[in-house]
């Protein structure tokens, strides 16, 4: 364990995913978006190894943001929109089948191109996820697994801080917030070349 913390791939994944879980628990994020362009360009994973092992990490974020959230606002605020919400995760769950089919044919470039313009949330998630364990396409080295777990567990740390403060942040905030945020991963995705391992 010491050897993995003395680790600098280690300390950088946890160290930026304490505030992309933060965000995605005050938000409702599951962080993918923002953890890309850290799997990518912060460690150094190509594209077709960072999406698999990123909804690894947004699954374990999103489902542990939701425990919180439930107990620090109360979800019933929701119910009048579960028509809505349920019509968003079915076409979100078939897009995610059928993305992951894409993702196989795609050349690295034109990876990298789509997920700049793309956002990846729990249902969503967990198809996509699923498609690429039926492909036997999530990395399982032990690397991989290492950063991953890492990740979730300072998206957890960030998640549970950023679910708490939900009942306290201003609505205007987050939206600005999050508009600068989507922004700047956009533009390090697009713009940015991959770091050597």
């Amino acid at each position: 364990m010491i050897s993995a913390v003395a680790c600098s791939y280690f300390r950088r994944a946890f160290g930026w995913c304490v505030p992309i879980g933060a965000l995605g628990g005050l938000i409702g994020l599951g962080g993918g978006e923002f953890r890309l362009p850290v799997l990518m360009y912060g460690i150094g994973f190509d594209a077709r190894t960072a999406v698999p092992l990123n909804l690894v990490t947004s699954l374990v974020t999103l489902a542990f943001a939701l425990v919180v959230r439930s107990r620090a606002i109360s979800l019933d605020a929701v119910i009048p929109y579960a028509p809505a919400m349920i019509g968003l995760l079915a076409g979100g769950m078939v897009s995610a089948s059928y993305g992951t089919r894409l993702v196989q044919r795609l050349s690295d470039r034109r990876l990298v191109a789509l997920i700049a313009a793309l956002l990846i949330s729990l249902g969503i998630v967990a198809i996509g996820l699923w498609r690429y364990w039926r492909a036997d396409a999530i990395p399982t080295w032990q690397g991989a697994r290492r950063i991953t777990s890492v990740m979730a567990a300072g998206s957890i740390l960030g998640a549970s801080l950023g679910g708490l403060a939900v009942a306290y942040a201003p609505v205007a905030f987050l939206k600005v917030l999050l508009g600068c945020v989507l922004l700047a991963a956009v533009g390090k995705t697009a713009f940015a070349s991959p770091i050597s391992k």
